[in-house]
């Protein structure tokens, strides 16, 4: 039987969620930002569409890395509990 690291180690499990899975609000949202970024994009001309490109990569990238943040915040957080409670015995 393989422990937790092992399985994170060998990329069995993911250290972050998809948030959409079961929250209707989210799915919801990103319906909006779909249709509205599709509405947006038959008005522009070519060179506004490859500005627009870049805006959405970049917007991507950002909750990527806010996700990983927010990862890493939590596993500082945990640490800092288990060992807080680990002293406190």
């Amino acid at each position: 039987m393989n422990t937790i690291l092992e399985a994170h180690w060998n990329g069995n499990i993911k250290p972050y969620f998809d948030y959409d899975a079961g929250n209707d609000e989210i799915k919801e949202l990103k319906s909006y930002l779909n249709r509205h970024g599709q509405d947006l994009e038959q008005l522009l001309d070519k060179e506004q569409k490859l500005v627009f490109d870049k805006l959405l990569v970049c917007g991507e990238e950002y909750i990527y890395l806010s996700k990983v943040l927010a990862f890493e915040e939590g596993f500082v957080l945990a640490v800092k509990l288990m060992v807080a409670a680990l002293h406190d015995r």
